[in-house]
């Protein structure tokens, strides 16, 4: 197809430059990164997930160098205590995403009939869905300050919990799961928002809008309008608003 077509032509792109801005040995320190990180989206990320013969530090320099070049995105913890975000990170555990889903999908092999055939919510484990709503987040974002994208996570033995993202909007937080079908209990959700005592939450899924007490669903499609519906009381949607394919995007 002549879109993965181009699709290709820029990751060659990058390759190519990488042989013109960097060492022979730098090279091969960012080509590992690159490569590798499109596996890693929306997971902890830890180096030694990238190659263990290669030191933690060099890794860590090819990282920041695809990160200030925006080819990838931290998805920094945060400890949701309050407002703003970054004042409660915790840099040394994060997340990544990609620069682009397309060019992920790409790098993954997932082809548009795989993306046709399932529910997008579920292709390589929802992480392309999860990569799509923090591009968008990221897209929507205050274009006269450093972009941010933060998650929560609770790691114990006895009781973990992670939230997919988490967003403030007139200084309140919005946390946010990336979620497939129509069940599922929403826990580490719910126990955020009781934790906290937050109001709201969001799901984003290949649903139509709905308000369920806390949780308002929230549609792929409509990932656009969501600092506006964080910061708008919820109304009854008079009609069904009708399914729109995520493969438009």
């Amino acid at each position: 197809m002549f879109y993965r077509a181009n699709q290709t032509s820029i990751i060659q792109t990058y390759h190519d430059d990488f042989r013109k801005y960097a060492s022979k040995a730098k090279q091969r320190y960012l080509q590992k990164v690159f490569q590798t990180v499109p596996k890693l989206v929306t997971r902890k990320f830890k180096y030694s997930k990238i190659d263990n013969d290669i030191q933690s530090r060099d890794l860590k320099v090819a990282l920041e160098l695809l990160e200030k070049a925006g080819i990838v995105r931290r998805v920094l913890k945060t400890s949701g205590l309050g407002v703003p975000l970054n004042a409660y990170e915790d840099e040394r555990h994060f997340k990544v995403i990609f620069l682009d889903v397309g060019l992920l999908q790409n790098l993954l092999g997932v082809t548009a009939d795989i993306m046709q055939a399932k529910d997008v919510l579920k292709v390589n484990e929802g992480a392309i869905a999860e990569q799509f709503v923090g591009q968008e987040l990221l897209a929507y974002q205050d274009p006269y300050q450093t972009p941010t994208l933060h998650y929560w996570v609770r790691e114990s033995k006895s009781s973990s919990a992670e939230v997919d993202y988490l967003v403030s909007y007139e200084s309140r937080i919005f946390p946010i799961e990336v979620k497939a079908g129509k069940t599922g209990t929403l826990r580490s959700m719910h126990l955020f928002l009781s934790h906290y005592k937050i109001p709201v939450g969001f799901k984003v899924a290949q649903q139509p809008f709905t308000q369920n007490h806390s949780i308002t669903t929230v549609p792929l499609y409509a990932m656009e309008s969501l600092p506006w519906i964080a910061c708008t009381p919820f109304k009854p949607i008079p009609a069904r608003l009708p399914a729109t394919s995520f493969n438009q995007f």
